[in-house]
């Protein structure tokens, strides 16, 4: 749950949108007009495999595995990684929000943790 919140507001502080308004945990989904763009940078450029839409939301979504053995690490890479295709894409200048963002959200509660209740 902590990693799929991380990677949400990752990309949402580099202007991309989930999809549906609740998300599951399990994948992060985006709606974006250039979803079928940002996979094939990804995938080309960044070894990186992200799903897509299917039926009608064929080539408007792109879809984030967040099951499964995922290293932290590897979903740093994943989303920096479209920070930089949307660079690529002349939508915004690449400045590491995504990866900066997703770490300190991750780590957040290693610095400061919630308390826990004391046992009776």
């Amino acid at each position: 749950a902590r990693r799929a919140k991380a990677t949400r507001f990752a990309l949402e502080a580099i202007g991309l949108h989930s999809y549906p308004k609740t998300p599951a945990r399990s994948m992060t989904t985006i709606d974006d007009v250039n979803a079928k763009e940002i996979r094939d940078l990804l995938k080309t450029e960044f070894g990186v495999n992200v799903a897509g839409g299917q039926d009608h939301l064929k080539g408007k979504i792109f879809r984030i595995n967040q099951m499964g053995l995922i290293e932290t690490f590897e979903m740093v890479w994943v989303v920096n990684a479209v920070e930089l295709a949307l660079a690529k894409l002349g939508r915004r200048d690449f400045d590491g929000t995504a990866s900066r963002v997703f770490n300190e959200e991750y780590f957040k509660s290693i610095i400061n943790p919630t308390p826990k209740k004391e046992e009776k």
